[in-house]
């Protein structure tokens, strides 16, 4: 069953996008003390914890380029429904909130596009 977004943390959310991304957490299992993370390139270098995806535009930017074609449509879909209480739906609202949308409604609907979340 997938979690709702309203029950999940900045925290959890940012670690849900990272794996979703190809991000892999240290395999020591220390998962209470441990913070440290790999990128999905063969030679990532390990960094503490997850980009802060609810933060930063650039961040969900990389985020969204892992996403195909077909993936992207939905994810503009997701963000006018994220948003969809700030402005009516018609297509000149929906522009505005698809180039105005913050790092965190992008990351709601990164998580909502790719099914991990509902």
């Amino acid at each position: 069953m997938k979690p709702k977004l309203t029950d999940l943390t900045s925290e959890q959310k940012r670690i849900i996008c990272a794996e979703a991304c190809g991000w892999k957490r240290c395999a020591c299992g220390d998962t209470e003390h441990c913070d440290v993370w790999y990128g999905p390139a063969e030679d990532a270098t390990p960094t503490i914890g997850v980009s802060n995806y609810d933060e930063s535009l650039d961040a969900m930017a990389e985020a969204v380029g892992t996403l195909g074609i077909v993936d992207r449509r939905v994810f503009a879909e997701c963000l006018v429904k994220v948003c969809d209480d700030e402005l009516p739906g018609d297509v000149l609202g929906d522009a505005f909130v698809i180039y105005n949308a913050s790092a965190s409604q992008r990351l709601d609907a990164f998580l909502l596009a790719k099914g991990l979340a509902e």
